[in-house]
């Protein structure tokens, strides 16, 4: 996992220069479930999205949030440099809700320079810092990482699909599975699925993910038992679903887990499908 963070901090680092650009990310709820589950792992919760741009002379942060209910405090936003709200990040402004659905905004605009209150001489210069949705008591209900801004985000699209296969000797040797992959750039949202069948019946299943060839830590505390051996778990950041490893490690797209390999095994510590996630075509 650290190796993962170190990359993305590094790609931030590289970032040149105040150019025109904008980058668009998905904010995700804190936590999430990694086990094989027989139906997706989605749930009703809050969701939203962060707009960060620099346009001629125009810059804009745009924070929309929805599905949160009012909290009687209200909500504001935080930006700080570590993943966590309690450790030196700081207030930027209140969020202006609630509206249909339990709506929040917050619009940040200005022209021959950056917007108020985010400490920074250019918009150019957030890349590697962390946005919260946050209470009074610094409870967070969203966060995400802001990237580098790029001239045209929906060329970053992509979507892909790779294998799993069972190992030899296989402990489910008629098992198949699949690994699917996409990424939204006008909407920063992305969506990971693992799904499996003709798993061993009758018993739960977890994923790991692992830059290894082999997995170091076997241990499942399982997911649903899958009665008929078929199932699924997907993360979807466009529904708040935080991806593996997370926004902590600065995991806030699929592209930022391309390459990592994937393992689907048995409560036992039995590897029952093998496969890696695809990343953007070259």
């Amino acid at each position: 996992m650290a190796a993962i963070f170190a990359f993305i901090l590094a790609s931030v680092a590289s970032a040149q220069g105040f150019a025109d650009g904008s980058i668009v990310k998905a904010f995700v709820r804190p936590g999430g479930s990694n086990d094989v589950e027989s139906t997706s792992n989605t749930v009703a919760g809050a969701t939203g999205t962060l707009l960060v741009e620099k346009q001629g002379d125009t810059q804009r942060f745009v924070v929309q949030a929805k599905k949160i209910p009012l909290p009687a405090e209200g909500l504001a936003v935080f930006l700080g440099s570590s993943p966590a709200a309690t450790n030196g990040a700081f207030f930027v402004n209140v969020l202006s809700g609630a509206g249909t659905n339990n709506q929040w905004n917050l619009v940040l605009e200005a022209k021959n320079g950056p917007p108020p209150f985010l400490g920074v001489d250019d918009v150019n210069e957030l890349p590697g810092k962390f946005v919260f949705i946050v209470d009074q008591s610094t409870n967070v209900f969203l966060s995400t990482m802001i990237t580098p801004l790029v001239p045209k985000p929906g060329k970053l699209s992509y979507h892909a699909r790779s294998k799993l296969t069972p190992p030899n000797p296989a402990p489910s040797p008629k098992a198949t599975g699949v690994i699917r992959v996409k990424y939204n750039g006008n909407k920063g949202a992305s969506v990971l699925e693992i799904r499996g069948r003709n798993l061993a019946a009758g018993n739960s299943y977890c994923v790991i993910y692992t830059a290894l060839p082999e997995p170091t830590d076997l241990s499942c505390d399982g997911g649903d038992n899958l009665t008929h051996g078929k199932g699924s778990v997907q993360h979807d950041t466009g529904k708040g679903e935080d991806l593996p490893f997370g926004v902590d490690y600065g995991v806030t797209t699929v592209a930022d887990l391309a390459g990592l390999n994937v393992f689907v095994i048995d409560a036992f510590g039995a590897i029952h499908l093998t496969g890696t996630i695809p990343g953007p075509p070259k």
